[in-house]
């Protein structure tokens, strides 16, 4: 099988960069414009060296439902493994790339609980 005997070339004005918070940004950014309103997202982002970068965030209306839904959750004695099944449940998972992206659409999360 033939090598690589010179590095590939890369596009008038691109070049490699060590900081990879700008693309991983980008991904995050575009599966929260993806989402819809009152949806909790998270992107679990691979790092070169083995751990996972964590980025959670709120659609529109999120943020108020989700503190609904922690009120009707703690009244109804939910414990954290409740929580852990109810989102799991109401996953929907995507990939972009190496970048797992889950969206819990808090609607159906309420629903459950």
């Amino acid at each position: 099988m033939p090598g690589l005997s010179a590095p590939p070339v890369l596009a008038p004005g691109l070049a490699p960069v060590a900081d990879r918070g700008p693309v991983e940004r980008a991904v995050v950014d575009g599966a929260l414009a993806a989402a819809g309103p009152e949806t909790l997202v998270r992107a679990d982002v691979p790092q070169p060296d083995g751990s996972v970068r964590l980025y959670a965030a709120w659609t529109n209306g999120g943020g108020p439902l989700g503190d609904h839904i922690d009120r009707v959750a703690l009244a109804r004695g939910l414990d954290a493994w409740s929580w852990v099944e109810i989102l799991t449940h109401c996953a929907r998972t995507t990939h972009r790339g190496r970048i797992e992206v889950r969206t819990h659409p808090l609607r159906q999360v309420l629903a459950d609980v």
